[in-house]
């Protein structure tokens, strides 16, 4: 599993751009890259699964499969490293709701990144602790820059991080392994007050 944490790392790790946009650009800018990251991360993840259960086939071990759900949002982080908020929160009904092996958005998701990936539309959903209910969508694969199907190039970004939650399902001969990965731009420090 160290390999998959450190294929999903290297898809979704911050570099440094080359301009300096505005303010207000930058800023929506950086969410876009962000959830573009993390998108292309949880593709990664379930490749590099796929990839694992097609090497051991055969050989007696249990398949891994993961669910991975991903929303945009504030968080917050102590000092111990807890994590709080909506976004990651949401991130783990999201997930819950999507089949072994899907990478689950919600519509805020999807906007950010749209046109970059073939997504089917999942319908809304009244998820516990969402105002209103909340369009889902399955995110396919990643879309080329012609508009055909294939896997992009890793994006630039730097900045405010966001959350994302993902778990792993069990089912017969499948192994259970549960996990989150949430980021936030929240400063531990300051979450507690220092």
């Amino acid at each position: 599993m160290k390999g998959i944490a450190g294929l999903a790392s290297k898809e979704a790790s911050p570099s440094t751009g080359t301009s300096a946009p505005s303010p207000e650009t930058s800023t929506r800018a950086r969410h876009q890259q962000m959830d573009l990251a993390e998108v292309r991360a949880a593709l990664a993840i379930q490749r590099a699964l796929a990839e694992l259960n097609r090497d051991s086939a055969g050989s007696g071990r249990p398949e891994l499969v993961a669910r991975i759900g991903i929303e945009s949002g504030a968080v917050v982080v102590d000092a111990a490293g807890e994590i709080f908020g909506d976004a990651p929160n949401l991130a783990a009904r999201v997930q819950a709701l999507g089949e072994p092996g899907a990478v689950m958005v919600t519509a805020r998701v999807q906007r950010q990144t749209a046109g970059l990936f073939v997504a089917e539309d999942r319908g809304a959903h009244v998820l516990k602790g969402a105002p209103e209910p909340t369009t889902l969508f399955r995110i396919v694969r990643a879309r080329a820059a012609g508009g055909t199907s294939a896997p992009a190039p890793s994006p630039r970004w730097s900045g405010a991080r966001r959350s994302s939650t993902s778990c792993a399902s069990a089912g017969s001969g499948r192994r259970e392994a549960r996990g989150s990965s949430s980021r936030s731009s929240a400063n531990p420090a300051s979450a507690n007050g220092g």
